[in-house]
């Protein structure tokens, strides 16, 4: 999970999705600024065990969080890696979820917020979150997942 998000988006009163809430990243509570990142290094040639990079056990403790959302019929729940977020704003994320009906397959929106996310990647022109901090124009090219 580590830089990952969840967002649960809800229809106003003119039927429009926004995002109601929005989870943080998994960061060590001593390094506010160094998200956990949660793997393991696969097998290769000659290595007898996997690597398990990090969070130790205490870590991910300390880390984990427990999020009580309510949610209604028609809500729009989304599991996103950190490659959506760095190449789109909330606002853009919204207008994609907002091309489609209410009760659109979820599966659908979220491959389309996924296509819209690696656009913005791949075009070195694009205005996203990730330059934004940098103070340029420019994607981010990483891995781009949704789930919804």
């Amino acid at each position: 999970w580590g830089d990952s998000v969840a967002l649960l988006l809800r229809r106003d009163r003119f039927g429009k999705l926004f995002i109601l809430y929005r989870s943080g990243i998994m960061v060590e509570p001593s390094l506010p600024d160094v998200p956990v990142q949660l793997s393991a290094l696969p097998r290769t040639v000659g290595w007898t065990t996997t690597t398990r990079v990090n969070p130790s056990p205490a870590v991910l403790r300390r880390s984990l969080q427990q999020l009580k959302w309510s949610v209604q019929e028609g809500d729009l729940l989304l599991a996103m890696t950190d490659g959506v977020n760095d190449n789109l704003f909330h606002e853009q994320i919204e207008s994609v979820a907002n091309q489609y009906e209410p009760y659109a397959e979820p599966a659908v929106i979220a491959q389309a917020i996924c296509e819209a996310a690696h656009s913005h990647s791949v075009t070195p022109t694009s205005v996203t979150p990730f330059g934004t901090l940098r103070h340029r124009h420019g994607g981010k090219p990483d891995d781009i997942s949704v789930g919804a």
